[in-house]
C-alpha cells in the first residue's frame, strides 16, 4: 500500500508541474499569436 501510495503521489506530483509548465506555454503561445497579429495588421494594404 505504501509503494501505491508514493506512487500515487508521484504521478500527481508529474502533473501539477506538467500543468504549471503548459500553462507557460500557453501564455507564450498567445503572446506570439498576439504579435504575429500585430505585425500581419501592419502589412494590409489599406
Amino acid at each position: 500500500m505504501e509503494v501505491l501510495d508514493l506512487r500515487t503521489f508521484r504521478d500527481l506530483q508529474y502533473v501539477r508541474n506538467t500543468e504549471s509548465l503548459m500553462k507557460v506555454l500557453d501564455t507564450k503561445l498567445r503572446a506570439t499569436d498576439t504579435q504575429r497579429s500585430i505585425n500581419a495588421k501592419s502589412f494590409q494594404v489599406q
